[in-house]
């Protein structure tokens, strides 16, 4: 049994990429990615440890780290379930 995925669009020449096209595209996406979300990440977690592991778990108990820690989590338990509600719902 042969299955092929032959769809009206492709018969179009004007809906056809060439291959190198689609190979730029995707890495322009993947360095986009790269570039928005790890970068940022890398920079937070770096000035986070940069004054050492023990200065960074001491911050996590400082009263004021702690309040902000409970309260995004707080924050997060309220908006979590309206989210899901509204996302059912809406797409629905």
């Amino acid at each position: 049994m042969q299955t092929t995925h032959d769809y009206a669009y492709q018969d179009n020449a004007a809906t056809r990429d060439a291959p190198w096209l689609k190979w730029l595209l995707l890495t322009l996406a993947v360095a986009f990615m790269v570039v928005m979300l790890v970068v940022p990440l890398f920079a937070v977690f770096y000035e986070a440890l940069k004054g050492g592991w023990e200065v960074y778990v001491a911050s996590l108990v400082e009263p004021e780290a702690v309040a902000a820690i409970k309260l995004t989590l707080l924050t997060a338990a309220i908006v979590l379930p309206i989210n899901l509600i509204m996302g059912v719902a809406i797409g629905w």
